[in-house]
């Protein structure tokens, strides 16, 4: 989009002699030049200034359609300024000079800078080197004077992201973020895992025990029992976003599932056993399950 771009030249309020010195001249901020590389399939891309400067010619100027102003836009010679690509109306201004007819109330301007340009501002000075105007302001010009500076120009550059890779970072720092309040934050909520280290869990049917296995209860969100041969398993995915679920395999009718419950006490769910103590088994105390002539007991 186009915007008005207020630079007083011409026969406007400002013309400052060429006596003046430097320091007095007025600066403007005309826009930013930005540029962003390539990355993937999106394209490095150039965005140059783009500006309506309008002009103040005099009503007499205005009748007489030969009269005209010429200028130069020249970079500060003390410090390393990059030449300017400038365009008035879609044409290509050689050496940033161009000439501006009486006729015109404004012209389009487009500021470009070499791509490799570091960031930063630079300063261009706009200078009046010819025209057929006998009089600016209340300056009389004579027909032999020399380039009158007018103010100055200042031309920022900024390199930015390309708009893809811009997303790309905003989607992955959001997925991380959301990662840390899963895992420490909402995780422990919905999935409590056990604090204690090991507890073994012995089978006895009637007199005889038939087996007692040791158990990794610390970090499991879940410990089961199960006498289905079969081999269980759990996902990569459920195991790292939810914890992991102990398979304990042996001789037994059904299954008893064992979930912590806060406060360091267990949930059991049991279908066809008898849980002693049946409310809220304590993580540290003995618990059985018995169901018939087995009876499954966790210490």
């Amino acid at each position: 989009m186009k915007t008005r771009l207020l630079i007083p030249f011409l026969l406007s309020v400002l013309l400052l002699c060429q006596s003046c010195s430097d320091k007095s001249l007025p600066s403007q901020t005309v826009g930013t030049v930005s540029h962003y590389p390539s990355f993937l399939w999106v394209k490095e891309k150039a965005q140059p200034i783009e500006r309506t400067l309008y002009t103040d010619f005099s009503r007499d100027a205005k009748l007489d359609t030969t009269s005209f102003a010429s200028f130069i836009l020249t970079p500060d010679p003390r410090v390393n300024t990059p030449e300017i690509e400038l365009f008035i109306d879609g044409i290509l201004c050689e050496n940033g000079r161009f000439t501006i007819p009486s006729s015109a109330d404004s012209v389009n301007i487009r500021i470009s800078l070499p791509e490799k340009t570091e960031q930063g501002s630079y300063t261009y000075t706009l200078r009046l080197y010819d025209s057929d105007l006998n009089r600016i302001n209340n300056t009389i010009l004579s027909d032999t004077y020399e380039t009158i500076d007018l103010g100055h120009w200042i031309v920022k550059y900024e390199t930015r992201m390309n708009p893809l890779a811009k997303w790309l970072a905003v989607i992955l720092l959001c997925f991380f973020v959301c990662l840390l309040l899963w895992f420490a934050v909402l995780r422990p909520i919905f999935f409590p895992h056990f604090h204690h280290p090991v507890k073994t869990v012995s089978i006895k049917q009637g007199l005889v025990t038939v087996a007692a296995i040791r158990v990794k209860f610390k970090g499991a969100k879940e410990i089961i029992i199960t006498g289905d041969s079969k081999i269980q398993r759990q996902s990569s995915l459920s195991r790292l976003f939810t914890g992991r679920t102990e398979y304990v395999i042996t001789c037994i009718q059904g299954s008893v599932s064992i979930r912590p419950d806060g406060n360091r006490r267990m949930f059991i769910i049991a279908k066809g056993y008898t849980v002693t103590p049946s409310t809220n088994p304590p993580t540290m105390g003995v618990v059985t399950a018995q169901n018939g002539t087995t009876v499954i007991t966790i210490r």
